[in-house]
């Protein structure tokens, strides 16, 4: 079992494999950013976002397509997530 703290506050497990890896470049200088998303199970804590988060909620699959998201890779993400059967 692999654990991490979150950066939305909450103790969650890793489970299995990245389900995305997207590069993009973020911010004036054009960084190059990877990002790297993971399925995980909430172990405990209270969803308590950072500043820079404009909203938390639980979707499903089919409101995907009408969210707004900051990154098109993010929406990617989340898809890949919610179409895992949960076997990695």
């Amino acid at each position: 079992m692999r654990e991490v703290r979150e950066e939305l506050g909450v103790e969650a497990e890793v489970l299995g494999n990245p389900v995305l890896l997207a590069t993009h470049t973020y911010g004036e200088g054009g960084n190059w950013v990877l990002a790297i998303g993971f399925r995980v199970r909430l172990k405990g804590g209270e969803i308590r976002p950072n500043d820079d988060v404009a909203e938390v909620r639980w979707v499903s699959l089919e409101e995907l397509d009408d969210l707004d998201f900051a990154w098109e890779h993010d929406r990617r993400l989340v898809r890949a997530a919610l179409e895992d059967n949960g076997e990695s």
